[in-house]
């Protein structure tokens, strides 16, 4: 094992609170423990190390949910009676039994209404209840500044976070020094649920323009990895011509009541922070020139302040009510109204919205409407920028951390990541290709393939597109811990009805190098 170095935990976490525990498992122990013959059942990390894990009920610390109306349920570590697709369940089945038969671990469940406080209350008083935590990545990232966790590139053997089946994107662009404290890809769905992207509706963008949706694959596809395409420029002109306004409220969609009017874009004002990520307008950059290992890229930079120009011309000013339709400006017409089910996914289900800049979540709370709807990339800011980019909602998204317990059991750090490597590995589709030709047993297969693409999709050019979407990530470390409170500068500017104050307000807060370094202080340089 690799040496640990770790700095004494410097923790400020809220009072504990008394948690609320619900287990699921898969199987019991099983003491005899088979033997692999095909060596592509072991992960290549492992070198052909085979461990008997003697039973090991492999816990993991979750939030508790399970609602039909929100896209975030926790369906791909242990099968329960749950709200998965029928393929996961089926895939998160199949993966869990050849763990227990080859390692001799069982993976369990503990949810907590407050699994944040659970975790930071678990580390303060060294509870190895855990073996593993799932948390947001927003909450992994603070955790990881305060020393709490185990460092998966230098502290432990038997994990390689640049393999295929690990989101090697999302870890390297979030990296705190040389240290990658999250987990998170294949063995998991819920980041995938949290990328942005975009829904339209087929029915009522034929009905509108008079094009069939093919138009709109064509013109995103006239635009990968090259200049031109799918712009924000294009998606404008179309919001700004088709659109219907309500009869009961003169020129202009009434947001607190559902009407009868067509608006051409429903979005929120998150969607000014994903804009700027997706065109590689990130308020930092990942960098050897400071001492954090990354540096600002807002200050005395052109062409952020242009990109931000581009974003507000979309999103703000006093006209955009016209055929536009932000979803943090609506207010329930009834007391405890889901305005996301009943005004976002409902309008948009009953052909009254043409564009839904959403989350990957959300196609399969749509996928029931009678109309055919189509998927695209988030669209470039500039005709001149050569790729797309989609970025996550880094206070949703999930992924794997594991606090580090170097002081009762170093041993228990690198069976946690042999644990992680095996249920990722065994989660993709290079180990279902391997072992299955069927190509049946994935995880990564069922989420991808069969509950997005072959049920929630409707035509093989959204199949296409949810491809470019998930190879095309772009992240922000700024953003995905909102330092100094940027996410809100950044949305409270950018949708702004009269003229807005970005620069000004970005000059008043504390210098954001600065700030990196007070959040770096509690980690040791590599």
């Amino acid at each position: 094992m690799k040496f640990k170095q770790k700095l004494a935990f410097l923790l400020i976490f809220a009072i504990a609170v008394v948690p609320l525990f619900v287990t699921g498992c898969v199987n019991g122990p099983n003491d005899d423990i088979h033997t692999i013959e095909n060596a592509s059942e072991l992960p290549p990390s492992f070198n052909g190390e085979q461990k008997n894990l003697n039973g090991l009920r492999f816990t993991v610390l979750t939030k508790q949910d399970r609602s039909a109306t929100q896209a975030f349920n926790v369906v791909d570590l242990v099968v329960e009676d749950n709200l998965g697709d029928s393929a996961i369940v089926a895939a998160v089945s199949e993966r869990n039994t050849r763990l227990q038969t080859n390692f001799n671990v069982t993976i369990e469940r503990i949810t907590n209404t407050d699994p944040n406080t659970e975790a930071s209350n678990a580390i303060m008083r060294r509870d190895d209840s855990y073996s593993a935590f799932m948390l947001t990545v927003q909450q992994s990232l603070n955790l990881a500044l305060n020393g709490a966790l185990v460092d998966f590139y230098n502290d432990v053997d038997y994990i390689d976070l640049e393999a295929d089946w690990w989101d090697s994107a999302i870890i390297s662009n979030l990296l705190l020094y040389d240290g990658a404290y999250l987990a998170l890809g294949d063995i998991n769905t819920v980041d995938d649920d949290c990328t942005w992207l975009v829904l339209f509706n087929k029915n009522l963008y034929t009905e509108e323009t008079g094009n069939l949706p093919t138009v709109l694959y064509d013109v995103v596809k006239s635009g990968d990895n090259q200049v031109g395409g799918w712009t924000l420029e294009y998606l404008q002109n179309l919001a700004s011509t088709y659109y219907r306004p309500d009869p009961n409220n003169a020129n202009k969609y009434d947001p607190d009541y559902a009407g009868t009017g067509t608006y051409s874009v429903y979005l929120q004002d998150e969607v000014a922070t994903v804009l700027l990520q997706a065109s590689g307008n990130t308020p930092t950059v990942l960098d050897d020139r400071s001492a954090a290992g990354i540096r600002d890229n807002i200050s005395g930079n052109d062409a952020f302040f242009s990109a931000f120009e581009t974003v507000y011309n979309f999103m703000g000013g006093s006209d955009k009510g016209q055929w536009l339709l932000n979803m943090n400006d609506v207010t329930a017409s009834t007391s405890g109204e889901d305005i996301w089910e009943t005004i976002a996914r409902g309008t948009f289900k009953a052909d009254r919205t043409m564009f839904y800049i959403c989350h990957a979540g959300t196609i399969n709370l749509v996928r029931d409407m009678d109309s055919e709807f189509g998927i695209l990339p988030i669209p470039k800011l500039s005709d001149q920028q050569m790729n797309y980019g989609n970025t996550i909602q880094y206070n949703n998204a999930s992924c794997y951390v594991v606090p580090s317990r170097s002081y009762s059991d170093p041993e228990a750090d690198d069976n946690a990541a042999y644990v992680l490597e095996a249920m990722a590995y065994m989660s993709s589709s290079e180990y279902a290709n391997a072992v299955s030709p069927d190509n049946d047993i994935s995880l990564k297969y069922a989420y991808r393939e069969t509950v997005l693409k072959r049920k929630a999709t409707r035509d093989d050019e959204s199949m296409e597109m949810l491809d470019l979407i998930f190879d095309n990530r772009i992240f922000d470390l700024a953003c995905a811990l909102d330092i100094n409170g940027i996410n809100g500068v950044i949305m409270t500017n950018a949708t702004s009805t009269s003229s807005h104050n970005f620069a000004s307000s970005y000059e008043s807060l504390p210098d954001m190098e600065t700030e990196l370094i007070k959040l770096f202080e509690n980690l040791s340089r590599r």
